[in-house]
């Protein structure tokens, strides 16, 4: 994430994700990005298809595509992403990853960015927030030979 980012991060804080079941972590940033954090969330198939909501990672990822789509709000905000594994999105706030029996979503939030105004700023913070994200994605696929 360092190399990524260009500055330190604390150590992660883990945790759980429920609905669909899987584990997250979250990393704050110690410099210039200004309390900007990155989350990471990652679901299984075993995992989730132990829960009993969804069969898969697959269909879990499906039903999360379909909702983003299927809101207006979500709408607005939905981007295909396209070469990052088999499927991939983004939602406004995170990039969502279908790649063979996992997906995973990554958040990256509280970037300092300047612009004229805040609907400015926001753009700006979202634009970085993908592309840092897609980088981190496309590092995480390569490390685990996805």
């Amino acid at each position: 994430m360092e190399a990524v980012v260009g500055e330190a991060f604390k150590i992660g804080r883990p945790g759980k994700v429920f609905f669909p079941t899987g584990k997250s972590c979250k990393y704050f940033s110690e410099g210039n990005m200004g309390g900007a954090s990155v989350k990471l969330q990652v679901y299984r198939d075993k995992d989730v298809a132990a829960e009993g909501l969804y069969a898969s990672a697959a269909e879990a990822f499906a039903k999360q595509e379909r909702a983003v789509k299927g809101s207006a709000h979500g709408k607005k905000l939905y981007r295909e992403i396209g070469g990052l594994g088999e499927r991939a999105f983004w939602n406004g706030t995170g990039l969502l990853v279908f790649q063979g029996d996992l997906y995973f979503k990554l958040c990256v939030v509280g970037l300092r960015v300047q612009g004229k105004n805040m609907t400015e700023v926001r753009k700006l913070q979202q634009e970085k927030s993908l592309a840092m994200a897609r980088e981190l994605v496309e590092k995480v696929l390569v490390a685990t030979g996805c």
